[in-house]
């Protein structure tokens, strides 16, 4: 399983395809590669992924609490799509998933785009099996890497960012 959640302004529309590519040369066949995104450019990310994953499902993350304003478009952001894609041939996942996830609250703590691990949790338990191997490869501030950890899942993580990797290896280790 690729789990992620890269970031979502234009200036990052360009990771997507790296991320695409990189799924599919990494993912064992019927591997899954599951990501975060935000609106805006959703129609350019899914044409992007669809380049080199077939389209499995969209889902949803919704947002408790405070809300974004998105103010290119006028809108309070209370959700974000989990886009689902995997590599052929198409197997379903090993358990049962409802579509729309929920974020009690995101953890902003140590990253400013930080995310809840608990939805990556289900999100691991659901497509994996303990001591199979979850890759985060923009793991920020390392929701996803606790996640697996949390649920026995081996793990790789990369991050570019060493202030974030810094943070994130003193955190891990309390």
């Amino acid at each position: 399983l690729i789990l992620t959640d890269p970031p979502y302004s234009k200036e990052f529309l360009p990771l997507w395809k790296s991320l695409a590519k990189e799924s599919a040369r990494v993912l064992k066949p019927s591997g899954f590669m599951i990501a975060y995104s935000g609106q805006i450019y959703l129609d350019k990310i899914i044409t992007t992924l669809s380049e080199y994953l077939t389209y499995y499902w969209l889902g949803a993350l919704e947002h408790k609490g405070p809300t974004a304003q998105i103010f290119a478009v006028n809108m309070w952001n209370r959700f974000k799509p989990i886009l689902f894609f995997c590599k052929l041939p198409v197997k379903k996942q090993i358990e049962w998933l409802e579509d729309v996830l929920i974020s009690e609250k995101p953890s902003k703590d140590t990253h400013k785009w930080g995310q809840n691990k608990e939805p990556f949790k289900k999100l691991i338990e659901c497509f994996t099996c303990p001591s199979q191997i979850v890759l985060d490869p923009m793991f920020g501030s390392g929701a996803v890497i606790e996640a697996a950890i949390e649920t026995k899942r081996n793990v790789i993580g990369y991050e570019i960012d060493k202030k974030h990797y810094s943070t994130f290896c003193i955190r891990i280790k309390k």
